[in-house]
């Protein structure tokens, strides 16, 4: 892929001389090329400013991109309201293809806030090509050189449109490649020396979508992270309960009380009916009637279900595995 006035089927007075679809300026053998290409793919021009990250100076930091856009519309399907992502979307200052010569807009009234359902909006199809950043359309999409916005112009003089895409993406990083990932760290010093245990969570995906001001600078960005980091601290929570230091303590309170549930913390709960009358001990971080499986015994024994399910399926593949290789070093 090449910009098109680089390309070497380019007629030497340029490409404001074809005329649309025909391109019979262009020489016969490549002329079928350009009708399927020229004014028709367009690629994500770098640098490019991503909310929420900054300054993007090459196109492989966002490759492969999306076909989708993190904002979200309801639709009603079959009587239920879904939440979808909305599909991209582009606009900009083209050739609408009306009975005028005009664009639809001039390329310095483009609004990247309010272009939907307006004339600055793209109607005809298209695809992406996630991998290269170019949107194919299925129609010629072009401009009008000939327009300076003065009045009606006095002829066409076709040229590359200036449109923009609105679509999700996620960024890498330009040397490793690796993604950009969001982190939520809580921190408890230097002083035992020990490595950072990591939490990864694909589940969560931190979103912003911009608002933007003059000259397509960033007024405001809408963002879901309040309630990443809610979600995330819920599992910091419970990851900390590991390191925590437990204190045993065991109260007995007269009666029966139906008050007290078993919680993670709370252990052991007994009760006891005598000729001294009723109560009820409550075992916090401990146990005290060793008779039966421990709270860490009896969490272990209800995982074994699933431990035995997972064995019983790997272990077929575990033996067409060695018989393979059994094969192999005898052949």
């Amino acid at each position: 892929w090449l910009p098109i006035d680089q390309l070497s089927y380019r007629p030497s007075a340029g490409w404001s001389t074809v005329d649309l679809p025909y391109f019979t300026a262009v020489a016969p053998g490549d002329r079928s090329r350009a009708r399927e290409t020229v004014f028709r793919c367009y690629q994500i021009v770098m640098p490019a400013l991503i909310p929420g990250y900054g300054t993007v100076t090459a196109l492989s930091q966002l490759v492969p991109i999306e076909e989708e856009q993190v904002e979200t519309v309801s639709v009603a399907n079959s009587q239920v309201l879904q939440v979808l992502n909305k599909p991209a979307q582009v606009y900009g200052s083209f050739f609408p293809g009306n009975d005028g010569l005009s664009n639809n807009c001039l390329a310095n009234a483009i609004d990247p806030s309010a272009f939907e359902n307006t004339p600055q909006e793209c109607r005809q199809g298209f695809s992406i090509d996630q991998n290269l950043g170019i949107v194919k359309f299925a129609e010629y999409v072009f401009a009008n050189a000939s327009d300076y916005g003065f009045g009606q112009p006095y002829g066409m003089t076709p040229s590359g449109a200036m449109l923009y895409l609105r679509v999700a993406c996620s960024v890498t990083d330009l040397a490793t490649r690796a993604p950009v990932r969001y982190t939520r760290t809580r921190s408890y010093g230097q002083q035992f020396d020990t490595p950072t245990r990591y939490l990864p969570h694909e589940e969560i995906v931190v979103s912003h979508v911009p608002n933007y001001g003059p000259n397509y600078s960033i007024a405001g960005i809408n963002t879901n992270a309040a309630f990443v980091n809610d979600q995330c601290d819920d599992y910091l929570d419970a990851a900390e309960q590991i390191y925590q230091t437990t204190y045993p303590e065991t109260i007995r309170y007269v009666g029966l009380r139906g008050d007290i549930a078993l919680d993670g913390a709370i252990q052991q709960i007994v009760f006891e009916i005598g000729a001294g009358g009723c109560t009820t001990t409550a075992s916090r971080n401990d146990e005290q009637v060793h008779k039966y499986p421990s709270y860490n015994q009896r969490r272990a024994f209800d995982s074994l279900p699933t431990i035995r399910r997972l064995l019983a399926q790997s272990r077929p593949t575990a033996l067409r595995q060695s018989i393979k290789a059994l094969q192999l070093r005898k052949g």
